[in-house]
């Protein structure tokens, strides 16, 4: 009976993988196929990584992922056949060092710790760049320096765009991560230096995907891209990469979110409403405030033009010529829009100009 691929695997890596525990249920390891599902594994986004390592890290012999079928394929196993050997994978190792690439994944501990010591070629994958990565967040104190260690040994030589694709997945996540906390600033610390934060602003300008916002979002509670906020509120891709970055320069600050304060009340106490928490800090603008707001008033985007007019109506008595501001909105008076001018032109006690045409979203 031929053991059927896991569903919750993607192809080819589900067949791979079952074909390689069937060679290994036959007590030899063929490196062809050790081949054929590292090359599998190369090919994933870093987003499959957790799921990959929640379904290889299954107690067994490199993996086993198909084990009743496999022990109707291989009549010389029974039951107490001992799948879980950490000894025979350590020979296994020694005798194919590119075993390590799958071990990174096994639920022996000892086992991942010498599969990251014996890497020093994460392959030019994004994938394998993660999957080393998120063994900073190990559960065992051990694996998590050996994770550095090779991550020093392979971050810096790996290529750039790998490294700015990872960084952007994981610069986010690494913030949650509650293992590790000495470990993790290494990681850090690496995501801010100048050889990552290039490539980092290199996606952030061209994706359109909500990753491109969410890293800007992340990056933006530190220092490390404040002088490139204006060329991406300018020339990012994506209408929510632009929208952070006029926000951030309008208001001459960065926020996010912390979490929420719970309002209780009532008998028996219940909550009313969660209010979220902000942090923020200083950032100082490149061009002037009425500079800033007359570029985002000038984006082909609505929700941008809208960010204008709200900082227009936030900061009214701090720019320099409002009526040149009005005038410029008035060209695409959405009635959001329209609303917060009305409200500067009353608020200031100048005439509202009149509509001069309309600018698509």
């Amino acid at each position: 009976m031929t053991a059927l691929p896991d569903p919750d695997l993607p192809e080819p890596l589900a067949r791979h993988v079952v074909e390689l525990n069937a060679a290994i249920a036959r007590g030899w390891v063929e490196p062809a196929r050790v081949q054929a599902v590292i090359e599998a594994l190369a090919d994933l986004s870093p987003s499959m990584v957790s799921r990959v390592s929640s379904r290889m890290a299954i107690q067994g012999d490199v993996f086993s992922v198909a084990r009743p079928a496999l022990l109707k394929e291989a009549p010389n196993l029974d039951e107490t056949t001992p799948w879980f050997d950490p000894e025979r994978n350590r020979q296994r190792l020694a005798e194919q060092p590119e075993l390590a690439y799958l071990l990174l994944f096994h639920v022996n501990g000892h086992l991942r710790e010498a599969a990251l010591n014996q890497i020093n070629d994460a392959l030019g994958s994004p994938f394998f760049l993660a999957a080393i990565a998120q063994r900073i967040n190990d559960w065992v104190p051990v694996v998590r320096r050996s994770a550095v260690r090779c991550a020093e040994r392979v971050f810096f030589t790996a290529p750039p765009a790998a490294v700015a694709e990872v960084a952007m997945f994981l610069m986010e996540r690494t913030s949650h991560w509650r293992r590790g906390r000495d470990e993790a600033l290494w990681l850090k610390r690496f995501f801010a230096s100048p050889l990552v934060a290039e490539g980092v602003v290199d996606g952030i300008r061209t994706l359109q995907t909500s990753i491109a916002a969410r890293t800007l979002r992340h990056a933006l509670t530190g220092p490390g891209l404040d002088d490139r906020l204006l060329d991406l509120a300018r020339n990012a891709a994506s209408p929510a990469v632009r929208q952070i970055a006029f926000r951030t320069l309008i208001d001459g600050e960065a926020c996010w979110r912390i979490g929420e304060d719970v309002e209780m009340g009532g008998w028996p106490p219940r909550v009313i409403r969660r209010l979220p928490r902000f942090e923020r800090r200083p950032v100082a603008r490149p061009i002037s405030l009425d500079e800033a707001i007359a570029l985002a008033a000038a984006d082909r985007s609505a929700a941008i033009r809208r960010v204008a007019a709200e900082g227009l109506a936030k900061h009214r008595r701090a720019v320099e010529a409002p009526e040149r501001l009005l005038s410029l909105l008035m060209q695409a008076p959405s009635p959001a829009i329209l609303q917060r001018l009305e409200f500067v032109a009353q608020d200031l006690g100048l005439e509202l100009p009149a509509a001069s045409g309309s600018k698509g979203a």
